[in-house]
Formats: C-alpha cells, sequence, structure tokens
C-alpha cells in the first residue's frame, strides 16, 4: 500500500494541473464556494481554506470533508483586528479569493476584500450569493435550504418532468 502511495504521487507530480501556480483564498461558506475551490484544487490551484473555527456555518454539514480536500488550511478568528491583518495579508499574495458576501459574512470581511483589490490589482473576486445585491435580501443568510425554500413547486414540477422524461426515453 505503501508503494501505491508513491505511485500515486508521482503520478501526480508529472501531470500538473491547469491552474498550478495560482494561489486562491477561500473565505466562503455554505456549499457553492467551498465546492467552486475544491475543484480548482482538483486542478491544480494552491487553496487556503480560511476557517472560523467554532463559527464555522457548514461545521456540521457532511460533505464538508470532501470539499476541504486538496486545501490548506488556517483558523483565523475574522472578527479580530489580527485576524482581520492575517486575511489582508493572504490577499496581498493571492491570485483569487473567493467569498460569500452575505449576511454570514461580516462586513469587515467585506471591506478587507474589497481593500485587497487596490493593493493587489491582478486579485480575482469570485463573490458567490444566493441572492445576488438585491437590496432587500442580499443581507440574508444565504443557506442552501434556504434559497431553495421559496421554490418547492417549480423544483416538484421540474423533477416531476424529469421522472417523465426518464419513463419515456426508457420505454
Amino acid at each position: 500500500m505503501k508503494g501505491g502511495a508513491v505511485a500515486t504521487r508521482r503520478l501526480a507530480e508529472k501531470m500538473a494541473g491547469v491552474l498550478d501556480g495560482i494561489r486562491v483564498v477561500d473565505v466562503s461558506h455554505g456549499v457553492a464556494g467551498p465546492m467552486t475551490t475544491m475543484m480548482l484544487a482538483d486542478n491544480g490551484a494552491d487553496v487556503v481554506r480560511v476557517e472560523r473555527g467554532r463559527d464555522e456555518p457548514a461545521a456540521g454539514q457532511t460533505g464538508l470533508r470532501v470539499w476541504n480536500r486538496g486545501k490548506r488550511s488556517v483558523e483565523i478568528d475574522l472578527e479580530s483586528g489580527a485576524g482581520q491583518d492575517a486575511l489582508a495579508t493572504l490577499l496581498r499574495a493571492a491570485d483569487v479569493v473567493v467569498h460569500t458576501p452575505s449576511g454570514i459574512e461580516s462586513h469587515a470581511v467585506r471591506a478587507i476584500v474589497a481593500a485587497a483589490t487596490v493593493e493587489n490589482p491582478r486579485l480575482i473576486v469570485c463573490s458567490i450569493s444566493g441572492y445576488g445585491d438585491h437590496p432587500l435580501h442580499r443581507d440574508r443568510p444565504d443557506l442552501d435550504g434556504l434559497v431553495a425554500a421559496p421554490a418547492p413547486r417549480v423544483a416538484s414540477r421540474f423533477c416531476f418532468s424529469l421522472i417523465q422524461l426518464s419513463c419515456v426515453e426508457t420505454r
């Protein structure tokens, strides 16, 4: 088994990802952000996941371990001055930042990301939001269940249509 791990590592070193050399800082929460950065890491990006410790919104989600595969992580108290300085330092050296500017993410984190684009003009900012910038909804928590809840009829009709389609195709 040890030899298999060495062979796998050698194969991975030979197959450089298309994103080798790209540094990504993941300050997101929920599912969409971690899944996005998982795919970036799968393609060779150096992803640093900023963990919030006990305050991590997705801490109870079963997929969290899978979504954080291939990433390095650092636990930062984003509400403290020292933590905000640490995040700013990470963003100075980053190529990409992925964050979720919703009600769960603090205004301080949003301000740090905005300031980082001035200090680091090549920084690509990926903002993932369940409600967009709509003035009535942009500060709402964009957890998956909350975003999907208003549309159960649409979802059930869509699923029913898929079931009908698959039944027609299998005949």
